[in-house]
């Protein structure tokens, strides 16, 4: 994928936060790795960049019991379920904040840690979210980033764009184009570099996600495929929905154990 600073903003998408938290266990997981290889001391300030409804910044805090985290996200629905759900912690605060334009630089505050899971793909302008995570960090600050890479979930969108061309929705698709960004790592490296960091390493990963059935499946894409049912009336998504997860089980099966398998494909840096 080449860069796409000439790429509009993606819209502030109506997210279901309670929903979205009911079916992210996948999300979570991941980043609950990803946290474990931080390696935190006790005292650092960490920023979770994309903190959704909280969950994993919370999880963080655990870690930093005499130090500080604060999540920031661009959706309103998000930020003010992680607030309800965990702004009593002492150690905890939240924003609502678009990543491509982090507010942080010369605060004293500014952090040990930058921290981001799942999330990236939303926001077009990399270049902005790099430079701007590197005002945020002090100096020899961490940065860890995961998020998908290009050919992520192939097969899953090979069966929503089959969906989306069946005569009962295909005008609703008229001049849509695919909303996320999966990025490659060539362009990746430069764009670090570009942002003064010293490049580690950059690993891929590939791993299945697991639904237990159908069901689940359906309740991931209601909640995280929004620029696809936003773009359909209300009465028509879950009937979108159940299709879509219809047509990819014909191209792959449950498993043994009856669950849904798609192929996870991304990347982190640092490893």
């Amino acid at each position: 994928m080449t860069a796409v600073k000439d790429r509009p903003f993606i819209e502030n998408f109506q997210w279901n936060a309670v929903d979205y938290a009911a079916n992210s266990s996948a999300q979570f997981e991941w980043g609950r790795e990803l946290i474990e290889s931080l390696d935190l001391a006790s005292h650092e300030s960490v920023l979770d960049v994309g903190c959704g409804d909280g969950k994993l910044t919370a999880l963080i805090a655990q870690q930093v019991d005499s130090g500080s985290v604060t999540g920031v996200d661009s959706s309103p629905e998000m930020v003010a379920l992680a607030q309800r759900t965990w702004g009593r912690e002492k150690n905890m605060a939240f924003a609502c904040m678009d990543a491509q334009n982090l507010a942080f630089a010369g605060n004293s505050s500014n952090f040990d840690v930058v921290f981001s899971n799942a999330v990236l793909h939303w926001v077009p302008d990399h270049r902005a979210v790099l430079a701007g995570i590197r005002r945020a960090l002090k100096p020899n600050g961490r940065l860890l980033l995961q998020m998908p890479a290009t050919g992520n979930c192939a097969r899953f969108i090979e069966a929503v764009d089959r969906v989306r061309e069946m005569p009962r929705w295909r005008r609703l698709f008229h001049d849509f184009t695919f909303p996320w960004c999966f990025s490659a790592m060539d362009d990746y490296t430069h764009w670090l570099s570009d942002a003064g960091f010293e490049t580690q390493r950059i690993a891929t990963i590939n791993k299945d996600m697991c639904h237990e059935g159908p069901e689940p499946l359906a309740g991931w894409m209601r909640t995280t495929w929004l620029p696809y049912l936003q773009r359909l009336p209300n009465a028509e998504r879950d009937p979108f929905v159940n299709a879509v997860v219809e047509n990819y089980l014909c191209d792959v099966p449950l498993d043994a154990q009856g669950r849904t398998m798609w192929r996870w494909c991304a990347w982190k840096w640092p490893p």
